[in-house]
């Protein structure tokens, strides 16, 4: 994997991550981890990815300077500046986001990242894919709008899908910017991770609304519209699903 290929592709969407139990279900919320869940996490690592420090990193020197690279645009173009950490696994492969003080948290299974690097042959997308889809759910949390977006509805769809679309924004940003982004695997990416357990608190989207999210996202992103307004139009899309 090139370095500039790597840097280059920070904007595509969540992964495929496992669910963990009903049981948990007031701690893990989809992606979104209770702060007391957080607390929990075994064998947490914190990777700085800004002031020029580095450490608990992957333990690929490469990986790590352009993982810390594309995770300080994503905070910059985001507005938000979430820790970011890799922790082991109890069951499943997983990434969640957390809304700790005091600016958020993202935590990233070692295991997970361990499957995308043996198993995806552009594991770089599936990385930054979801690093991009769990910077959106910090911004969400700043600002107020997970639990406004799922108020009623059982599930936490909409504020996955509003996730999606702002990492669908962000990738039309990054198109824009160079030409030959693979926006396309992007949203298939996504496509193919949607799911079809509407019943389940858990559910993030069919893979037909998840593709939907990407693709309206990508537009306002190459159209050049700024965070803000993708945000709002992603929350008034999301909103309607």
């Amino acid at each position: 994997m090139r370095r500039r290929d790597f840097v280059s592709l920070a904007g595509c969407g969540c992964a495929a991550i496992s669910v963990p139990a009903s049981g948990l279900a007031q701690r893990y919320e989809g992606c979104r981890l209770s702060v007391s869940a957080y607390a929990d996490l075994r064998a947490v690592d914190t990777f700085a990815y800004a002031g020029g420090q580095r450490g608990g990193g992957s333990g690929d020197r490469v990986f790590d300077r352009a993982l810390a690279e594309t995770l300080l645009r994503l905070s910059q173009e985001f507005g938000v500046s979430p820790r970011f950490s890799f922790f082991d696994e109890r069951q499943g492969e997983n990434a969640y986001a957390s809304p700790t003080e005091p600016h958020g948290e993202v935590a990233y299974g070692r295991g997970l990242i361990g499957r995308q690097r043996r198993e995806q042959a552009r594991y770089d997308v599936h990385v930054i894919g979801v690093c991009a889809h769990e910077f959106a759910h910090i911004a969400q949390f700043a600002r107020g709008t997970n639990d406004t977006l799922n108020r009623g509805t059982g599930t936490v769809k909409r504020s996955e899908l509003h996730a999606d679309y702002l990492a669908g924004w962000f990738a039309g940003l990054r198109k824009r910017e160079r030409p030959s982004f693979p926006a396309a695997e992007i949203a298939q990416a996504l496509y193919n991770v949607g799911d079809n357990r509407v019943w389940s608190r858990d559910h993030h989207g069919t893979h037909e609304e998840r593709g939907e999210a990407v693709r309206n996202g990508f537009g306002d992103g190459i159209g050049g519209a700024m965070f803000d307004t993708a945000f709002q139009r992603g929350f008034d899309w999301a909103r309607r699903m």
